[in-house]
Formats: structure tokens, C-alpha cells, sequence
């Protein structure tokens, strides 16, 4: 399988989310990714990773691979993106209500490739 398109609705809601959320009630990080990010960019602040999916994620076209979480419920998607200057691996959950997103990865890549690569 390869990458695809990420869907404009779902990037137009998570970029919405992002700009305007706030962080512990609609933007929320898991406790792994937040390790993970305050490793490998360390003094970086959240809302500054938040800008980077962001800039991302209003591409005019966006890959990446869709992902099947157990919990919570939603939509996921991984991509790799630039953070912080760096290329990184991001995934995201966009909530079904579509009023929240978890980020479950903001770090640098432990593989080279996305896993429908």
C-alpha cells in the first residue's frame, strides 16, 4: 500500500482545532507523545509543534497514511512533516464529533518509512 491524499475535510477540521483549540481539552497530547517531543526538541513548547502540523496540514495536498487506533474513537492519520526545522513523524485523531484531536506522535522518525509504506 502506499500513501494517500489525507482527506480536505479532515485537514480543514484538525487545522481549525489547532489554531483555535485549547490544549487539554481539544487539542490533547498523549503522555508518550509528549515525552517523545519535549526528547527530541528540548525547551520546544507544544503550541509551537501545534504551528508546525498546522503550516503542514494546509497544504494543498497532503499524504500520509490512515491508521487504526483502538482508543479513543476517530480518524487517525501519520505523515511525516517538518518540526522544528527537522523532519518528523506526526499522527493525529480527529475525534467523531469532530470538536477534538489527540496527537499521538510529534517526534523525530524511529523508521524510514510511514507503516503503508
Amino acid at each position: 500500500m502506499a500513501q494517500i491524499d489525507i482527506p480536505a475535510p479532515w485537514l480543514q477540521t484538525v487545522c481549525k482545532i489547532l489554531q483555535s483549540g485549547k490544549a487539554g481539552r481539544e487539542i490533547i497530547w498523549t503522555a508518550d507523545a509528549s515525552l517523545r517531543y519535549e526528547g527530541d526538541f528540548i525547551g520546544a513548547w507544544s503550541y509551537e509543534a501545534h504551528d508546525d502540523f498546522r503550516r503542514h496540514l494546509s497544504r494543498p495536498v497532503v499524504t500520509g497514511c490512515p491508521i487504526t487506533m483502538k482508543k479513543p474513537a476517530g480518524t487517525t492519520y501519520e505523515f511525516m512533516f517538518n518540526l522544528k526545522q527537522r523532519e518528523s513523524y506526526g499522527k493525529i485523531l480527529l475525534t467523531p464529533d469532530q470538536k477534538s484531536i489527540y496527537i499521538f506522535s510529534a517526534h523525530l522518525p524511529l523508521k524510514p518509512k510511514l507503516s503503508c509504506e
